[in-house]
């Protein structure tokens, strides 16, 4: 039956291998793939009526259901096509090299299949650009001839790589690339979002706020998958999807890296000029995530496992490895974003981590209630800064920002101030309240900023302890032993547990101790300072051979020694200049503990 048919169609096929396919045909024109197509589908909606009588004997003899005499027609004029495409056409094409003259024939088939799904009985779905239209109607299409040689199938998809490219290119560089889609479509939102707060959403309240670029390459990636439908599972798909989709994702993150980079090079990530376009592609990647990670029907056609080198196949697909790409993308640039804020928080609160204002701290008269004036402007910054990226950074995003910068700022201020200065009761309530503005600065983001700064807390709080109080926690670190964590029952008891017991000596050895707040006589304080100086010698000559650990357990029982007294403090500055590697430096400390040892002396005797 199938041999009839051929054999009914075999003249049709001789006048299009010569219109189309010979030398002197008038219509072998590569550069107009509609005409021959166009003649077949003429062709197979003519006869179709005529083979009506014949399949009425394929009904007679009750074959109907295996065999469709129009739709075997149609059949048959397809490989008819594809023979002439085989022949002439396709090598060609390759010997033109001419990227217009793929995509305008592979455009051209995909519609020829379209068209002659009804005369080969396939129904239409209802939305015929969708990907299971291809899955039904591809096998043996004239798409898949293309994949026959690979100088024809490396032709075409290269040729749509590159107009994928172009494509990515475009969808940057518009002037719109970087507005957030939602506004771009509606126009209109912004306007009667002014005049109705209830349809008003910042892009921090939002899950997703992706720029117009993204939307774009999205559609692109759609568009590619429905061109891979058509071609056969397996190692043609795979092959067009690597070249394809995922050369055109590879190019926009690039682009997105790129826009990353030269706003690192300029040192503005968080800056006005960088930071809308550096939280835009922060968005675009997140958007990526969340679309290829939950892809739509249509994109699961790209969802290939991709080869290693060695032939072996790997675990993670096209779509799971571009996911991951972007994830990491949008990490990288998210903590980057806020390592540049802490950065900027520390050029402009220079002054106030200065020595000659921790000096300040350790003054015992009364201070001006507020915040210190050498910190009010890199608290104005701050909250300026935060401002801008809450109106450019989606939700997670924007949270994963302000969190990693809050965990710098409590890490800055812990080590250049709570550690550093010495202070008197009144410069730990004035640097409790400078803390206090600090967090003050993130309650619009989050109900509890405190939770964020619990270290910061935890010094302020030790810092303001009364005399007693601080003695008595003392001697109870001292004859306390430190669990696995570092905590001890003492800190336990005071809701202390951000801070190890070292960390708490050392900023317990930061207050201004008035003379006797441990209880210690003038002549037990002379004693001890007599012997202080070997004994800081030969802490000196240790620091430089042991780590830091051991530097901590050798500076707290050095303080023990020293009762904790006039040297404790120095011992500490030993420590820190330590830290800094200047060794200089200890040499000078020892001349400053002499000459307070002598100053003792001479006012006890």
């Amino acid at each position: 039956m199938l041999w009839a048919v051929e054999a009914l169609t075999e003249p049709i096929a001789v006048r299009l291998r010569f219109h189309f396919a010979s030398s002197s045909g008038s219509m072998n024109q590569p550069e107009h793939p509609e005409w021959l197509f166009q003649t077949a589908l003429r062709y197979a909606r003519g006869l179709a009526p005529a083979l009506e009588g014949l399949q009425e004997i394929v009904t007679a003899h009750g074959l109907q259901e295996t065999y469709h005499l129009p739709f075997e027609l149609a059949r048959a004029l397809r490989s008819s096509v594809q023979e002439v495409l085989r022949s002439s056409w396709l090598p060609r094409l390759a010997s033109l090299a001419d990227p217009n003259l793929w995509m305008h024939f592979a455009e051209q088939a995909v519609k020829f299949e379209h068209d002659l799904a009804p005369l080969r009985g396939l129904p239409l779905p209802p939305d015929s650009r969708e990907g299971e239209a291809a899955q039904v109607w591809a096998p043996g299409g004239c798409v898949e001839v293309i994949c026959e040689e690979q100088d024809w199938s490396r032709g075409w998809m290269g040729a749509e790589a590159a107009e994928a490219l172009s494509q990515v290119e475009a969808a940057v560089d518009s002037s719109s690339a970087w507005l957030p889609a939602e506004q771009a479509w509606d126009p209109a939102a912004s306007t009667s979002a002014a005049w109705d707060d209830t349809k008003q959403e910042e892009a921090w309240e939002s899950e997703f706020w992706p720029p117009c670029c993204a939307e774009a390459v999205l559609q692109l990636l759609r568009q590619l998958a429905h061109k891979a439908c058509w071609l056969p599972e397996g190692e043609e798909r795979r092959q067009f999807a690597a070249s394809v989709p995922l050369e055109a994702s590879k190019a926009f993150r690039a682009k997105m890296q790129a826009i990353g980079r030269t706003a690192d090079e300029f040192g503005d990530l968080a800056g006005p000029v960088w930071a809308p376009r550096v939280s835009a592609c922060i968005c675009a990647a997140r958007h990526m995530v969340q679309s290829l990670r939950e892809p739509s029907p249509l994109l699961l056609a790209l969802d290939e496992e991709m080869p290693l080198p060695n032939g072996k196949r790997r675990g993670r697909s096209l779509l799971d490895g571009e996911a991951a790409a972007y994830e990491s993308a949008s990490r990288r640039w998210s903590l980057r974003m806020a390592k540049a804020i802490a950065e900027k928080f520390a050029d402009e609160s220079a002054r106030y981590r200065r020595r000659p204002h921790l000096e300040a701290f350790s003054a015992s008269d009364p201070r001006v209630g507020g915040v210190s004036k050498e910190l009010v402007r890199a608290l104005e910054w701050l909250a300026g800064c935060l401002d801008l990226l809450s109106q450019h950074l989606d939700a997670v995003a924007f949270r994963e920002v302000w969190r990693c910068a809050a965990i710098a700022l409590n890490r800055l201020m812990y080590n250049d101030v709570a550690t550093e200065a010495r202070f008197s009761h009144e410069g730990a309530e004035q640097f409790a309240a400078d803390c206090q503005a600090l967090q003050e600065g993130f309650r619009r983001w989050t109900p509890r900023p405190g939770a964020h700064f619990r270290e910061l807390a935890e010094a302020c709080a030790l810092l303001r302890m009364q005399p007693a109080a601080a003695a008595d926690l003392l001697r109870s670190l001292h004859s306390q032993a430190a669990d696995e964590r570092g905590s001890c029952p003492a800190l336990t008891s005071l809701q202390v547990s951000r801070l190890s017991r070292d960390q708490a000596l050392c900023v317990l050895g930061q207050r201004a101790s008035p003379a006797g707040e441990l209880g210690q006589s003038a002549t037990s304080r002379m004693a001890v300072a007599k012997a202080a100086p070997g004994e800081v010698i030969k802490a000196a000559r240790m620091f430089t051979k042991n780590g830091r650990s051991k530097q901590v357990s050798l500076v707290t029982e050095l303080s023990v020694g020293l009762g904790l007294g006039i040297g404790a403090g120095l011992v500490w500055k030993i420590y820190h200049w330590n830290e800094k590697r200047k060794i200089g430096e200890y040499y000078q400390t020892l001349a400053i503990i002499n000459a307070q040892k002598e100053q003792e002396a001479t006012g006890e005797s």
